[in-house]
């Protein structure tokens, strides 16, 4: 959820970015134009608050080039992340088993992945929300997943944002439309939020 757009008037180039989301949001600028990548590494990345929009202006000898594209990631990492009281992602009374854990082999040991934990949900069975916050990602539409990395962006996934702590939590692997929530939602921790299932990386159902 980011609006974006650019547009040239009198030898100016200008971008407008804003962010619908209740996060923070790093949005970067990019081209192949190495002469205009030079002005955009300037400013990359380009930090949007919690439903906030900017607009840049780049005012000298700025060229006309066919395309400007956009990336973006949640979060602002110069913010100092307060510790939150975590419950487990699943209704209280229930047990499950780690299947794997934080910070390990095959799949949990990137910066991207080092902070995941594995419970072994069946499909169907009931997600619940870690943290209090706001829904801040709902993709629910993909319906497979495998073992091999080529199945990496196909899961199912929910992310949740505690503002008062800057703490993300990410679900992952649900069902096909198993989600309960809908972008820019109010969450209560240990709310319901979604149904595990088996889509993206994963030959095991899971969360």
């Amino acid at each position: 959820k980011i609006k974006k757009s650019y547009s040239y008037t009198n030898g100016k180039l200008i971008i407008k970015l804003g962010n619908l989301l209740k996060c923070p949001l790093r949005v970067w600028i990019k081209t192949s134009d190495e002469e205009l990548k030079i002005n955009f590494d300037k400013i990359n990345p380009v930090l949007l608050n919690s439903e906030t929009d900017t607009v840049i202006t780049f005012e000298k000898n700025i060229k006309t080039v066919n395309k400007i594209t956009f990336a973006s990631r949640l979060g602002n990492v110069e913010k100092k992340i307060k510790p939150v009281k975590l419950e487990l992602p699943f209704p209280k009374g229930r047990k499950y088993n780690i299947i794997q854990g934080n910070n390990t082999n095959h799949t949990h040991n990137t910066d991207w992945s080092r902070y995941a934990v594995d419970f072994n949900l069946k499909i169907n069975d009931t997600i619940c929300s870690a943290t209090s916050g706001f829904v801040v990602g709902v993709i629910d539409k993909y319906k497979y997943g495998g073992k091999g990395n080529e199945w990496k962006p196909y899961g199912n996934f929910i992310t949740i944002y505690d503002p008062s702590s800057g703490f993300f939590t990410q679900y992952v692997h649900l069902t096909e439309s198993g989600s309960f929530v809908k972008l820019g939602e109010s969450i209560e921790r240990g709310q319901p939020i979604g149904l595990s299932g088996m889509t993206g990386q994963t030959d095991t159902a899971h969360i």
